[in-house]
């Protein structure tokens, strides 16, 4: 056995061809030892796509003999696994965008409170590199005194996520009003969420001097969105890392439920719910879905002289899609692609309330039990939220 023939076009991890040369089996029968675990990816003309294999080649000697004259070679289809390798990979750098564009300072400590990373509004606002915070104490220069200094470590640990009000010392010598909370991560590692109010604290005082109630309102209310702007962040952040417990779930039971959560209590809407298909999946996570998308639609519809929601459901081959419709505001398609993604609003906060991160939840959601989210509307037409479950993980009630 000298060569091997190959039909099927085959590449390494970074793309580049795979010669027959360096086959797994052609190094084994030319050296005599064994390869292991070597990835490949292998075009298939019929599927039109890369299916991700390791193979190994056990070389086979004749007594007596040290030259190999034959190769034992095993494949093992690894294709999901590198499919959901890429997935995650695009999912932190998605989330690494958004930490590094964020206007809040995010820090990671790990089990001994050491920092472990920093984004970039920390470093613009405390002064230090995230290669100075790796390798400093620079919770020393933070906050010099010794029992000050255990203070700020105790909230850390304690991560009761409440926020907590400190004076900080950047690098350059000046002392900055900060306010921090804190989550822990079950390997006891911890994340800081901070924002600089120094500003907001030299107008409060100034205007507690000039007793001016109502301005302090309008800074208080601008700390408290900038507060909620991260609670949502964890919240979407949450909806990705948390495992999903599959169970059966009443679509229709759970939509009258939220329903009943939500409503406003004074004003009327015409809420039209047809029967649903039951499904298997997370009955947190879908209540959350739910919750997002009715809240969405009260919202933009409730200001309407005849406000009406309709819910339902309608099957495929291969699906089930649900819908939601409102009567409301609605939005222009020409914007349609912007409207699952994180902190992007079609309208402005002044008349409508919220974070832009719901929609975002939904989608991550949904994607996570399979699914698919799309959304259509109209300019004061109101708008269709859709979103689908595979067959397998419905029931139906027909």
């Amino acid at each position: 056995m000298n060569n091997i023939a190959f039909y099927w076009k085959t590449i390494h991890p970074d793309g580049s061809d795979f010669p027959s040369d360096v086959h797994p089996a052609m190094i084994a029968l030319k050296t005599g030892r064994p390869i292991q675990n070597v990835m490949m990816g292998v075009f298939h003309p019929q599927e039109q796509a890369y299916h991700w294999i390791l193979v190994s080649a056990i070389p086979q000697f004749k007594p007596g003999d040290p030259t190999p004259y034959q190769v034992y070679t095993t494949f093992s289809d690894i294709t999901e696994l590198k499919q959901a390798e890429s997935k995650l990979y695009q999912q932190h750098e998605v989330l690494q965008t958004i930490l590094d564009n964020i206007p809040v300072m995010i820090a990671f400590f790990d089990q001994q409170g050491n920092y472990k990373w920093v984004n970039r509004c920390w470093e613009q606002t405390l002064g230090w590199s995230l290669q100075e915070v790796q390798t400093q104490n620079v919770l020393e220069e933070l906050y010099p005194d010794p029992e000050y200094r255990q203070y700020v470590v105790n909230f850390i640990y304690k991560s009761e996520r409440i926020w907590g009000d400190f004076i900080t010392r950047v690098r350059d010598g000046r002392m900055l009003n900060t306010t921090w909370t804190n989550v822990a991560f079950s390997d006891g590692s911890h994340i800081g969420i901070g924002l600089d109010i120094t500003e907001h604290k030299r107008v409060e005082q100034k205007i507690r001097q000039l007793k001016g109630k109502e301005v302090l309102n309008v800074i208080t209310g601008s700390v408290r969105r900038m507060q909620g702007m991260i609670d949502a962040l964890l919240a979407f952040s949450r909806s990705g890392r948390k495992a999903i417990r599959k169970t059966a779930v009443d679509m229709t039971k759970l939509v009258h439920q939220v329903f009943e959560e939500v409503k406003p209590q004074d004003r009327e809407i015409r809420f039209i719910l047809h029967p649903l298909p039951s499904v298997v999946g997370d009955l947190a996570m879908l209540h959350q879905v739910w919750l997002n998308l009715l809240t969405n639609a009260i919202k933009f519809s409730v200001h309407q002289d005849s406000p009406c929601i309709e819910i339902g459901s309608k099957g495929e081959q291969n699906e089930k899609i649900f819908f939601i419709q409102d009567n409301g505001v609605g939005f222009d398609m020409q914007h349609v692609g912007k409207i699952f993604d994180v902190f992007q609003r079609l309208h402005s906060s002044r008349d409508f309330e919220g974070n832009g991160v719901g929609l975002a939840i939904v989608q991550r959601i949904i994607e996570r039990h399979g699914g698919r989210v799309w959304a259509q509307g109209q300019v004061n037409q109101g708008a269709t939220f859709y979103f689908t479950l595979s067959a397998q993980e419905t029931h139906s009630e027909e």
